[in-house]
């Protein structure tokens, strides 16, 4: 997988240079940048703009996931995991377990 790939992940996901991913990467090591951009991410577009459509402040339910989702994704980097390359079967199969753990 190597050390760029949750960069390039990131980036592909959020579009380059993120509003949130560039500038924490500037002051906080490289896996503490993207699980906080995973944490901003889920909370800022999902929940906040729930909250506000709705009117009424709920559980940071879009919040949790995305920190969860962003654990597993820093994880894998760290551990060098790699499953591009894997079937789509073992992919997909790869990428419910994380939702289903996460929801």
């Amino acid at each position: 997988m190597g050390r760029p790939s949750l960069d390039r992940y990131i980036r592909r996901m959020l579009g380059e240079g993120t509003w949130a991913y560039k500038p924490l990467r500037a002051v906080l090591p490289r896996p503490v940048a993207a699980w906080l951009t995973f944490l901003v991410s889920g909370f800022v577009p999902h929940d906040m703009i729930g909250w506000t459509l709705g009117r009424r402040v709920q559980a940071p339910v879009m919040t949790i996931m995305f920190a969860l989702l962003g654990g597993v994704a820093v994880a894998a980097d760290i551990a060098h995991m790699d499953i591009s390359r894997a079937p789509f079967v073992v992919r997909l199969a790869a990428n419910v377990s994380y939702s289903a753990d996460a929801s």
